[in-house]
């Protein structure tokens, strides 16, 4: 397979949601994350790919943010095929777009917490190859 060309066109956060009233739950529990993430085609170069995270504790969402990167992707139609029921990744390149925009979102989530008890829970590091593993299980 040959180079593939790809850059970020736009970043936007969609959702930013902090629940200060059950932060001092963190004290005996840590909190679960939870990951949503969806990719729609935009255009034949831009791809959009949203990801959606919740920390929850004790059945309560603690935090909740939202993030959209829009990626320009040259050759879009021959690394993707999107089809009614769902997307086909013909060369497994959407874990790398993942990684990107999850790595990317902890570090907002990081300076979005500064100075609260959530400070002490930075997201995990993910493998996105064990996330995508993951997601074709379900």
């Amino acid at each position: 397979m040959a180079d593939i060309k790809y850059k970020i066109k736009s970043l936007k956060e969609t959702m930013f949601s902090l629940n200060h009233e059950n932060l001092p739950t963190l004290d005996k529990v840590v909190p679960l994350v939870q990951l949503g993430m969806q990719v729609n085609k935009v255009s034949e170069t831009e791809l959009s790919l949203s990801l959606h995270i919740n920390l929850a504790c004790e059945q309560s969402t603690l935090l909740a943010y939202g993030c959209e990167h829009i990626f320009e992707i040259e050759n879009m139609t021959s690394m993707f095929n999107f089809k009614e029921d769902g997307l086909e990744d013909k060369h497994g390149f959407l874990p790398t777009l993942f990684d990107i925009s999850y790595n990317g979102i902890r570090g907002m989530i990081a300076i979005r917490v500064l100075g609260t008890k959530l400070s002490d829970y930075p997201l995990p590091l993910l493998s996105p190859k064990e996330v995508f593993k993951d997601m074709s299980k379900k």
